[in-house]
Parts: C-alpha cells; structure tokens; sequence
C-alpha cells in the first residue's frame, strides 16, 4: 500500500501527520511524501524519515499536480492524505478491510470530523491523539462492517484499489491549485463501473483547510 502526502508548508501540521501514521499503522505500506514547493525544509524532514519516498517539486503543483507525482512511484492500493489529518491506531487496516469486501469496490473513504458532505460527523471535540483513539475504537465497535455507496468522496482520505489507479490514472490537474479534483476522479471511477463507498467504522481525524493554507 502507497500512502501518499503532498504538503506545501505547514511543517508543523505535517510532523504530526507523520508521527500518526508511523506510531499507528500496521502492516506493508510505503510513505511517498511530495514536497510541493515549499520554502519551509519540509523536504529535509521527508528526507530524515527512514523508508520514506521522498519527492521535490521546485513549483507549487497543486493538490492534483501533487498528487500526481507519487502516482507515478506507487504500488498496490493508494491512499491520498492530506498533511493535516491525524490517523488513529487500524485505520489503514480498517479501510483495506472495507475495500476488499467486494471487487467492485473502488474507493473507500472514512468518516471525520472536518469534511464536507455526508463523511462529516459533526461537534466532535478532540484535547489528544489518546482521544482520537478512543473515539475511533469506539466506532469501529458500533459501525464495523458498514458500508455506504455514495456519489462522491472527499480527497483528504481516500484509499483506491490498485486496478482503479492503473484504469483511471492520474488526476486532472486542470483545476489548479486544489478543489474538484476529487469530484472529477469519482465520477471517472464510478464511469469505469466501480463504486464509492464510505466506511462507516473508520475514522480519520482533519484539522481542516491547512493544506491548502
């Protein structure tokens, strides 16, 4: 599994973006981390994560330009992350499970605090990753096993199966610097006869708009 993160400045965010998934994803996955031109040394933080892709772009690519830059390194099933989400402990196992229940699953994306459309659970308040642990074990316990086709997913947390990325390719950067890039990749998988589901037991935290401050 490629996990990949674009991050344009926001250092911090990132840190901590980071820190989650190593402190609490299980299993093979492959961190491809793009450096979108910041002027902040987000890039020599890539480069100090042992294991890690790391990737440069001189220029601010976008989300989709991003994106797209560790499309071409990636192997397996992809998750798309946005550098201001904080992952909790099986999140990754969580929606591989829910991904593979069904072949024709394409892409599945969690609920969370700060999204828009029907994956937002809303006033959830959060002091700790400890909290968001706890919440987010809590749900898997209420909701395992839930799925929800929908029409659209939000691209701050999407895992897309292998065969999808190589059918569907890259996303369509025409929408510049970020926004609709995802609506456009959903319909272009739900044409190719896939389905988008969310996962109604996983749980994925956001801070909200700092990826694209």
């Amino acid at each position: 599994i490629s996990i990949i993160i674009p991050a344009f400045n926001q250092l911090g965010y990132t840190r901590q973006c980071i820190a989650s998934i190593l402190e609490n994803t299980e299993g093979e996955y492959r961190l491809i981390l793009v450096d979108n031109g910041s002027t902040e040394a987000v890039y020599d933080f890539f480069r100090a994560i042992p294991g890690a892709v790391p990737i440069r772009s001189e220029t601010n690519l976008g989300f989709a330009g991003g994106v797209n830059l560790g499309l071409r390194v990636a192997e397996g099933h992809v998750v798309l992350l946005n550098n201001d989400t904080l992952v909790p402990r099986g999140w990754l196992t969580g929606l591989c499970a829910a991904l593979e229940s069904a072949p024709d699953i394409g892409v599945v994306g969690p609920m969370s605090n700060y999204v828009s459309g029907s994956q937002l659970i809303p006033e959830l308040r959060f002091e700790s990753l400890d909290d968001i642990n706890a919440y987010a074990e809590e749900r898997r316990a209420d909701h395992g096993g839930k799925l929800r086709d929908v029409a659209r997913l939000v691209g701050f947390c999407m895992l897309i199966r292998d065969r999808v990325v190589a059918e569907i390719g890259p996303m369509d950067e025409a929408f510049g610097l970020g926004n609709f890039e995802d609506d456009d990749y959903c319909v272009r998988v739900l044409r190719a006869g896939y389905r988008l589901c969310v996962d109604e037991a996983s749980f994925v935290f956001h801070y909200g708009n700092r990826t694209f401050h």
